[in-house]
């Protein structure tokens, strides 16, 4: 791989990024329902090397954390979680709900088009990954389904943070 220069400057800048876009807890979300915001990086430098991955994917788990524990007061009913999606780095983001309802409508997909499943997970996100997360943050494995066509595309995801085993129970039933 090339090397590039002024790594280590866009490493610390996509870190002081994410630092900087979750200090403060969201009060306005997208249609009245959710707030998210994507890992503020470009896809080469996320794919440079294992190492600058694993860097800006801890930042992301620790200020998904960072934002559990901090909750506004009167936002008691807001969830948060932050969907890795490993193939896919750049489309990494941290999703804060405003409610149950928007937690549910964003996790349940099943429509002819598309479909969200919850699988059992093939490696450990953890060695992986290189990253670490907290005792208090639950860990999901999904499938997304994609039908196009005749082809079906699947693409496996991971869903950290407050996670409402009723929801994902809920899509587990869908497949049977």
């Amino acid at each position: 791989m090339k090397k590039q220069r002024g790594l280590k400057r866009k490493v610390r800048n996509v870190l002081l990024e994410i630092k900087k876009k979750t200090k403060n807890f969201p009060t306005e979300f997208y249609n009245d329902s959710y707030f998210n915001f994507y890992v503020p990086a470009s896809s080469d430098l996320l794919n440079y090397s294992n190492k600058v991955r694993s860097q800006i994917l801890q930042e992301m788990i620790d200020s998904t954390l960072y934002l559990i524990q901090n909750k506004l007061p009167g936002y008691s009913d807001v969830l948060i979680t932050l969907l890795i999606r490993p193939e896919e780095i750049r489309n990494t983001q941290i999703i804060i709900h405003k409610n149950i309802e928007s937690y549910q409508d964003f996790y349940i997909r099943d429509s002819l088009w598309q479909r969200w499943e919850v699988v059992n997970p093939e490696y450990d996100i953890k060695k992986t990954l290189n990253i670490n997360y907290s005792t208090n943050m639950d860990l999901v494995s999904m499938q997304e389904v994609l039908l196009e066509d005749e082809y079906e595309v699947s693409n496996r995801f991971f869903v950290i943070g407050e996670i409402i085993p009723e929801v994902f129970s809920l899509i587990s039933s869908n497949k049977e």
